[in-house]
């Protein structure tokens, strides 16, 4: 299947975490949210111009950064 970043999902797909790129504090910070590999998550808005994106975690609803979306590689 074909990689993409989570903030590359369109809103209402869902999809599992395959992989994370950043370093100790982005995995602490992703870990802290409950986003792990292998977790499947759903996109259920974002915003215009690189704003927040929300997604639903099992039945937690997280905002993530734009930024930190785009590290977060699902499939």
């Amino acid at each position: 299947m074909n990689q993409r970043s989570l903030a590359d999902l369109k809103i209402g797909e869902s999809a599992k975490i395959v992989s994370m790129h950043g370093g100790k504090y982005f995995a602490q910070k992703a870990e802290s949210l409950g986003i792990r590999i292998g977790s499947k998550v759903k996109k259920m808005s974002a915003q215009v111009m690189a704003g927040p994106i929300t997604i639903k975690v099992g039945q937690t609803t997280i905002a993530l950064g734009h930024r930190m979306a785009k590290r977060i590689y699902v499939e």
